[in-house]
């Protein structure tokens, strides 16, 4: 294969990229979301209701975004 075959092939995967903000943001929302499940606990040191209802609000929102941004 050619070398220039395949940077052509890099920088148009790299515009896609820069492109779809789908997959822009794909690798930095699961860890936050991941971080933010971590924190909710049972118990006695437990978060207002409140936080935890802008947890689950804020995943719906992102899946939602996601598939939206898909299409």
């Amino acid at each position: 294969m050619n070398a220039n075959h395949v940077m052509a092939i890099f920088e148009k995967d790299l515009k896609e990229f820069m492109r779809n903000m789908m997959l822009l943001t794909l690798p930095f929302i699961p860890p936050f979301i991941a971080l933010m499940y971590s924190r909710i606990n049972i118990g006695e040191d437990a978060l207002p209701l409140a936080l935890i209802y802008i947890v689950v609000g804020t995943t719906f929102a992102s899946v939602t975004a996601g598939g939206m941004m898909t299409i």
